[in-house]
C-alpha cells in the first residue's frame, strides 16, 4: 500500500456509520484503486460525478472489510436507497452503471432475503494498489462529525474508553507484514486515528465498533492495543455460542450434562478435527456456519456428525432453524447474546467506572481492570445459561493468557 496522499475537492454526502476521518481542516480519508482511477476518469468527465464515483468505490471497499462475515460470494449488501441519498437521485444509477462499464464493481442482480438491497463488489482490477487519498470537504467533514458526535452521546463511556486506546510500539513489525494490505492498513488507522464508530444493529442489539474488525488471528494487532498506556487484555467465556444453546435442553437432560462437560473439557470441536482434518480454529468458524447459522437447506458434514454426536440438541436445532429460518435464528442468538453483554454487563462496568469495551461476547480491558470484569461477566452468564461457564482471559502479557 503507498503511502501518498492526493488532495481533491468532493460534493458528496458521507454515511456516518462508517468509519471516516474528519478533522478541523474538513479533510476526510477515502480508498480508491489507482489501477482502476484512469478508467473511472475515461467514464466520468465532470469532477462532481467522478468524485462521487471515487466515493462508491471506497463504500463498496469499506462494506467488504467491516462486513466480511456477510459477504456472498465477495458481494457486500449495500441498499440503493443509501446510494441515491449519498449520490443523488439524478446520478446514483448513472454512477453504478459506469463504474460496471469501466470494469470496477460487478452487482449481484438478487436481492437478498428480507432485505431492500443487492450485493456489490469491488473487481480485481479495482483491488489493486488501493491507496489513501485525502479529501478536502468542509460540509461533509461536518455532517460526518456531527454524527460522531451523537454517537459520544449515546454512548458516552464507550465514546470516552475509545479515545484512551492506543497500540504499542511494537505493532510497527506486526503492520509491516502486511504493507500490501489496505483492508489491514485501514483497520488499524481507524483505532489509532480515533476514526471509531458505535452502530448499534437493531435486529440483534449488537454492538459494532472497529473492534469487531481488528485481526487476533493471523494477523495480531488486537494483542498490541493499550488503555492509557497500559496493557488490554481480553476477557471472554469460552464456547460463548454453544453455550447459549444449551438454554434449549430440558433441565432434566443427560445430554445437558455431557454437553456441559464438553465446553469445559474443551472438547466440543474434538469430533471435527479428528474426522474432518480441522485445526481448532477452523473447527469454531465451521461449527458457526454449519451447525448454528447456515442454510437449513445445506448438507453439511459437521453437522451430521454434530446430529449424531449431540442427537437431542441437533433435533432442537433442526426444529426451531426451520420453524425460524436460518437468519432469524440467527438474530435470535445474537440477541441473546446482546442481552447479557451489552443490556447488563456494559452497564455494571460503566458504573464502577471500568476501563472496557465490547467486541460481541468478550471484553476488551485495561489489565487492572480484568479481574472485576470477569466476575462481573461470569455472574450475568452464569445466570442466562444456568450454569458456570469457563471464562478466558487473554492478552499480549503472557501473564494474562490463561483460562480463569
Amino acid at each position: 500500500m503507498e503511502n501518498k496522499t492526493n488532495e481533491l475537492e468532493m460534493h458528496d454526502i458521507r454515511d456516518g456509520a462508517l468509519s471516516q476521518a474528519t478533522s478541523s481542516s474538513g479533510r476526510l480519508l477515502l480508498y480508491v484503486s489507482l489501477s482502476s482511477s484512469e478508467g473511472v476518469k475515461k467514464v466520468f468527465f465532470a469532477k462532481f460525478t467522478l468524485f462521487k464515483a471515487y466515493w462508491l468505490l471506497d463504500t463498496i471497499f469499506r462494506q467488504s472489510v467491516y462486513n466480511r462475515d456477510n459477504l456472498t460470494q465477495g458481494y457486500a449488501p449495500l441498499s440503493f436507497d443509501i446510494i441515491q441519498k449519498m449520490l443523488g437521485t439524478r446520478h446514483a444509477k448513472t454512477i453504478v452503471e459506469g463504474l460496471k462499464r469501466a470494469g470496477c464493481i460487478e452487482r449481484r442482480e438478487s436481492y437478498y432475503a428480507g432485505r431492500k438491497c443487492k450485493g456489490y463488489r469491488l473487481t480485481e482490477h479495482a483491488k489493486q494498489n488501493i491507496m489513501r487519498i485525502e479529501v478536502k470537504y468542509p460540509v461533509l467533514a461536518r455532517k460526518i462529525a456531527a454524527k460522531k458526535d451523537a454517537d459520544k452521546r449515546a454512548y458516552p463511556f464507550l465514546a470516552e474508553n475509545f479515545e484512551r486506546l492506543s497500540f504499542r510500539p511494537e505493532v510497527a513489525s506486526e503492520l509491516a507484514r502486511f504493507s500490501d494490505n489496505p483492508a489491514m492498513q485501514m483497520l488499524y488507522e481507524d483505532v489509532a486515528e480515533k476514526r471509531y464508530y458505535l452502530k448499534r444493529d437493531e435486529k440483534t442489539g449488537r454492538l459494532f465498533t472497529p473492534l469487531v474488525n481488528l485481526p487476533s488471528r493471523h494477523c495480531h494487532l488486537r494483542q498490541h492495543l493499550l488503555f492509557d498506556g497500559q496493557a488490554a487484555v481480553e476477557v471472554d467465556v469460552a464456547c460463548a455460542q454453544p453455550s447459549l444453546f444449551i438454554c434449549f435442553y430440558p433441565m432434566d437432560s443427560a445430554e445437558r450434562l455431557r454437553f456441559i462437560e464438553a465446553i469445559w473439557n474443551d472438547a466440543l470441536y474434538l469430533t471435527a478435527m479428528r474426522e474432518l482434518g480441522m485445526s481448532r480454529d477452523d473447527a469454531k468458524i465451521e461449527f458457526l456456519k454449519q451447525c448454528a447459522y447456515g442454510p437449513i437447506w445445506a448438507d453439511y458434514p459437521l453437522f451430521k456428525l454434530f446430529c449424531r454426536d449431540w442427537p437431542e440438541l441437533g433435533g432442537i436445532i433442526s426444529q426451531k432453524r426451520y420453524k425460524l429460518g436460518a437468519s432469524r435464528f440467527a438474530c435470535e442468538m445474537q440477541k441473546r447474546e446482546a442481552d447479557i453483554v451489552i443490556k447488563k454487563v456494559l452497564p455494571e462496568c460503566a458504573s464502577e467506572k471500568l476501563t472496557v469495551l465490547p467486541i460481541h461476547d468478550a471484553l476488551l480491558c485495561k489489565a487492572a481492570d480484568a479481574n472485576r470484569a470477569t466476575e462481573i461477566m461470569l455472574r450475568h452468564w452464569t445466570a442466562a445459561l444456568g450454569f458456570v461457564p469457563r471464562m478466558k482471559c487473554k492478552g499480549w502479557l503472557p501473564q494474562h493468557n490463561q483460562a480463569a
